[in-house]
């Protein structure tokens, strides 16, 4: 398992107020802004793992990866003709959970919550650098487990199972939810590929506010056999 500390990544104030998407941006949200930025700039230390397999088997629904089966017919689809691939995790890291603000100060808190959001962004965008070219691939996309039903989330055990020790190596916990912890954390697994997938794609939930690409009828048809 490759460890990642220290993930590089920027982020300035006019970034974090851009989406804040008000329509009017007083002095006084500026200092609360600039206030928390420092607060999360200062001690963030965003961290990622990740790992190159080459696949066991793989047939319609099921993919073996080094001996561990994960249950998708989207994913067995995404790399039937890869052979290789590279499950992860990034996260903003824990040191962002030491930060505090007022109890009552619901929008210092606000605040906090979408620099972290952004800090996990920045370093995941980051990290994709680091690991196309450490594997030496041009293009690659990835699916994260609980993305799509077709991929549930409790195939994250699985994941960490194949990974190894990854709270040990940058402090990340898989609750018996399948959640994990620090919150600000994906995790998945990336792919050779010659366009950008992403799963939104092919999800059917109208108004989804985090949203990253739009639907694509042709491609569910595609990759689903059905229309919509």
């Amino acid at each position: 398992m490759e460890v990642l500390k220290n993930l590089p990544y920027e982020l300035t104030i006019d970034v974090v107020i851009t989406e804040l998407k008000m329509r009017h941006i007083s002095s006084q949200i500026k200092e609360i802004v600039k206030d928390v930025l420092k607060k999360a700039t200062d001690i963030a230390r965003p961290k990622a793992v990740y790992e190159q397999f080459y696949i066991d088997e793989i047939s319609e629904n099921r993919v073996v990866v080094n001996g561990i089966e994960f249950k998708s017919h989207i994913l067995s689809k995404n790399v039937e003709n890869v052979g290789k691939v590279f499950p992860y995790v990034v996260t903003a890291g824990q040191e962002l959970e030491k930060i505090d603000v007022d109890e009552g100060d619901m929008f210092s808190s606000y605040i906090l919550d979408l620099i972290k959001e952004l800090i996990l962004s920045k370093a995941r965008e980051s990290f994709e650098k680091i690991l196309f070219k450490n594997v030496n691939i041009e293009k690659g996309s990835y699916m994260s487990p609980g993305s799509l039903n077709d991929w549930p989330i409790s195939e994250q055990k699985k994941l960490f199972d194949l990974l190894g020790d990854v709270e040990k190596a940058i402090g990340v916990k898989l609750l018996p939810t399948f959640i994990m912890e620090p919150a600000k954390t994906v995790s998945g697994i990336y792919f050779p590929a010659e366009f950008d997938f992403d799963s939104c794609m092919l999800c059917l939930r109208e108004n989804c506010p985090s949203r990253k690409a739009a639907f694509n009828p042709a491609l569910y048809k595609e990759y689903t056999g059905k229309k919509v």
